[in-house]
């Protein structure tokens, strides 16, 4: 899927801006960039019902992919994670 440097430029603001959701896309990260709702809210310590919103966000701005939602999500990169991965490990 293609997106545009526009969007792109909006996760990574988001990202840059947002703790919780880049502790949520770190932790992808150092996994195998993909990781469970429940898995994810264990691992974080986070608020099942703030983190349902995080990783709602990340999955509007098209970092994450999912299948199904909230805690019984389980969730992947996108491509644009993939690309976002990629800048911040080549920085």
């Amino acid at each position: 899927m293609a997106f545009s440097n526009e969007s792109f430029k909006s996760a990574l603001q988001l990202l840059e801006k947002d703790s919780k959701s880049k502790g949520v896309f770190q932790f992808m990260v150092a996994g195998n960039n993909t990781a469970s709702g429940w898995e994810i809210a264990k691992n974080l310590s986070e608020d099942p019902d703030g983190l349902s919103k995080v990783l709602e966000n990340l999955r509007s701005c098209g970092i994450i992919n999912s299948q199904g939602s909230g805690l019984d999500g389980y969730y992947y990169l996108s491509d644009m994670g993939f690309k976002l991965r990629d800048y911040f490990i080549t920085g």
